[in-house]
Protein backbone atom coordinates (compact mmCIF):
# COMPACT_ATOMS: atom_id res chain seq x y z
CA UNK A 1 0.00 0.00 0.00
CA UNK A 2 3.30 2.71 0.34
CA UNK A 3 5.51 2.84 2.42
CA UNK A 4 5.41 6.86 2.95
CA UNK A 5 2.08 9.09 4.55
CA UNK A 6 1.85 10.25 0.62
CA UNK A 7 2.04 6.73 -1.05
CA UNK A 8 -0.59 5.33 0.99
CA UNK A 9 -3.37 8.46 0.75
CA UNK A 10 -2.16 7.87 -3.05
CA UNK A 11 -3.53 4.30 -3.09
CA UNK A 12 -6.48 5.47 -1.15
CA UNK A 13 -7.39 8.06 -2.83
CA UNK A 14 -6.77 5.72 -6.19
CA UNK A 15 -9.14 3.17 -4.55
CA UNK A 16 -12.06 5.39 -3.88
CA UNK A 17 -12.13 6.94 -7.47
CA UNK A 18 -12.27 3.52 -8.75
CA UNK A 19 -15.63 3.33 -6.20
CA UNK A 20 -18.67 4.08 -8.50
CA UNK A 21 -20.89 6.51 -6.89
CA UNK A 22 -19.14 6.87 -3.81
CA UNK A 23 -19.41 9.09 -0.32
CA UNK A 24 -16.08 9.60 1.00
CA UNK A 25 -16.21 9.67 4.45
CA UNK A 26 -13.21 9.97 7.71
CA UNK A 27 -10.02 10.93 8.48
CA UNK A 28 -7.75 11.71 6.09
CA UNK A 29 -5.50 13.33 8.25
CA UNK A 30 -4.57 15.68 5.82
CA UNK A 31 -5.23 19.64 6.01
CA UNK A 32 -6.88 21.08 3.08
CA UNK A 33 -6.05 24.00 3.86
CA UNK A 34 -3.32 26.18 5.84
CA UNK A 35 -0.17 24.16 7.23
CA UNK A 36 0.12 20.78 6.88
CA UNK A 37 0.38 19.12 10.55
CA UNK A 38 0.20 15.57 10.37
CA UNK A 39 -0.30 14.49 6.42
CA UNK A 40 1.96 15.35 3.88
CA UNK A 41 1.84 18.38 0.94
CA UNK A 42 1.87 15.30 -1.52
CA UNK A 43 -0.98 13.47 -0.27
CA UNK A 44 -3.02 16.48 0.42
CA UNK A 45 -2.31 17.17 -3.55
CA UNK A 46 -3.91 13.68 -4.47
CA UNK A 47 -6.89 14.32 -2.35
CA UNK A 48 -7.96 17.70 -3.72
CA UNK A 49 -7.20 16.55 -7.19
CA UNK A 50 -9.54 13.69 -6.92
CA UNK A 51 -12.14 16.56 -5.41
CA UNK A 52 -11.72 18.34 -8.34
CA UNK A 53 -11.21 15.58 -11.02
CA UNK A 54 -14.47 14.30 -9.42
CA UNK A 55 -16.50 16.58 -9.00
CA UNK A 56 -16.84 16.53 -5.09
CA UNK A 57 -18.18 19.02 -2.29
CA UNK A 58 -16.11 18.45 0.75
CA UNK A 59 -18.78 19.57 3.51
CA UNK A 60 -16.49 19.99 6.29
CA UNK A 61 -13.41 22.26 4.59
CA UNK A 62 -13.80 25.50 6.74
CA UNK A 63 -15.04 23.42 10.28
CA UNK A 64 -13.30 24.77 12.86
CA UNK A 65 -10.42 22.48 14.17
CA UNK A 66 -9.65 21.74 17.85
CA UNK A 67 -6.17 23.62 17.23
CA UNK A 68 -6.10 27.25 16.64
CA UNK A 69 -6.17 27.87 12.90
CA UNK A 70 -6.53 24.43 11.91
CA UNK A 71 -9.96 23.53 10.74
CA UNK A 72 -12.51 20.46 10.89
CA UNK A 73 -13.59 20.47 14.55
CA UNK A 74 -15.66 22.59 16.52
CA UNK A 75 -16.70 22.50 20.57
CA UNK A 76 -14.80 22.91 23.98
CA UNK A 77 -15.25 19.34 25.22
CA UNK A 78 -15.43 16.12 22.58
CA UNK A 79 -15.11 12.37 23.14
CA UNK A 80 -13.17 12.23 20.67
CA UNK A 81 -10.57 14.17 18.63
CA UNK A 82 -12.97 13.13 15.67
CA UNK A 83 -16.43 15.01 15.23
CA UNK A 84 -19.17 13.01 13.86
CA UNK A 85 -21.07 15.07 10.62
CA UNK A 86 -23.75 14.10 8.94
CA UNK A 87 -24.66 14.86 5.05
CA UNK A 88 -27.40 14.86 3.34
CA UNK A 89 -27.23 13.71 -0.25
CA UNK A 90 -29.36 13.52 -2.95
CA UNK A 91 -28.82 10.98 -6.15
CA UNK A 92 -28.94 12.90 -9.50
CA UNK A 93 -30.28 10.56 -12.77
CA UNK A 94 -29.15 11.65 -16.10
CA UNK A 95 -31.92 12.37 -18.29
CA UNK A 96 -30.40 10.85 -22.04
Amino acid sequence: MGATTAEKTFATVAAVEAAAHAVWGGDWNHALSGREWAGSVDGRRSVLDAVERLGLHVATATSPHQIEDLLSFAGESRLSDHDAYVVEVASVTSVE
